[in-house]
């Protein structure tokens, strides 16, 4: 034991006397111990226990591209008019869902916060098929003309804010000025979109602030029907909306849609796919007062990523994050050594 201890403070001093190497091999540690650790929270949720969204194989993605750009990706975020076009149009789809994100104010009579919300097309749970831990999940009745309001909770909102307290359930909550009564609570593990909450809204035609709108967008295959099959289709109705002569249309240019089959892992284990790569920032769950800055800029990542029409890969993003670690850690240790 003794040897131990003189080991131990030898090593310390070593450590001591070279600032800039013992930095950077915490800093090495710390991006290995990370990596590793996200890839096995992957492999859990994705292979080993995948949440059973109901026919998670058939889901896959739309986005659409600018023909006339070079780059290879496209845009996730349909314009509400956009969405309605390939719910309406297809034949290959046995149904299409949409979420949107934004700010949602709720009122508790003492204070205002600042909660992160979802806005879903009423077939959102009965698509994903997961049911609510308490009370109920959205439907489609939620969206009709005259129906009230009501909102689901996500379970660490739930914990975090409300002490796993049962008897909220019904309760109705002031939500950007509107009463909303809670219909449901969903499990710990469901997590689509990153929100505090989820919020039902229908699309309408009619609606004068359809074209600043921009709804992610994800589809279920028809049994038999294939990914070739389905691309087949949406370039079908690429190919009339492009030839469409309303102002709408004539404002994308050149589109052409693409699907992007979810795979096995791609839906399945928390928010999947899109969780991880399309809004990596979005993962806060507890309330804060209004005006807070993450706020603000989650949700301006958000509209950056829906609009763009060059969405970043998981191994982009993850490469630019550890190049950005590495830099940081360079010139910490430039400055000490200064």
């Amino acid at each position: 034991m003794q040897t131990f201890w003189q080991d131990l403070r030898y090593g310390a001093r070593t450590l001591l006397k070279q600032p800039g190497f013992t930095l950077l091999a915490v800093l090495t540690l710390a991006l290995g111990i990370g990596s590793t650790t996200t890839i096995f929270s992957a492999i859990q949720n994705i292979l080993l226990d995948p949440f059973p969204y109901t026919d998670a194989h058939r889901m896959v993605v739309i986005q659409i591209h600018d023909t006339s750009n070079p780059r290879p990706r496209g845009r996730a975020g349909f314009q509400t008019l956009e969405f309605l076009d390939y719910q309406e149009q297809n034949h290959v789809f046995e149904d299409i869902m949409g979420a949107t994100g934004g700010d949602v104010l709720y009122n508790n009579g003492a204070e205002v916060e600042q909660f992160f919300g979802c806005y879903v097309t009423p077939n959102t749970f009965s698509f994903l098929g997961v049911p609510a831990q308490l009370g109920r999940g959205i439907t489609p009745d939620d969206a009709r003309p005259g129906a009230p309001p009501v909102f689901v909770m996500a379970h660490k909102l739930w914990a975090n804010r409300f002490n796993l307290d049962p008897t909220i359930l019904g309760k109705t909550f002031t939500l950007n000025g509107t009463p909303t009564p809670l219909v449901g609570i969903m499990p710990p593990r469901f997590s689509f979109y990153f929100p505090d909450l989820w919020i039902a809204r229908a699309m309408e035609r009619g609606d004068p602030g359809a074209n600043r709108q921009y709804w992610f967008s994800l589809a279920k295959l028809k049994p038999g029907v294939t990914i070739q099959q389905a691309q087949a289709d949406i370039d079908r109705i690429a190919g009339e909306l492009r030839h469409d002569a309303s102002d709408r249309q004539s404002a994308l240019g050149s589109i052409a849609a693409r699907s992007a089959d979810a795979g096995r892992g791609g839906y399945r284990g928390g928010a999947g796919r899109f969780g991880g790569v399309l809004f990596p920032g979005a993962a806060r769950h507890e309330g804060r007062p209004v005006g807070g800055a993450k706020g603000r800029v989650r949700s301006r990542m958000m509209n950056i990523l829906l609009h763009s029409q060059s969405i970043p890969t998981e191994g982009e993003m993850h490469e630019e994050n550890q190049t950005r670690l590495v830099r940081r850690a360079l010139l910490r240790i430039h400055d000490r050594q200064r």
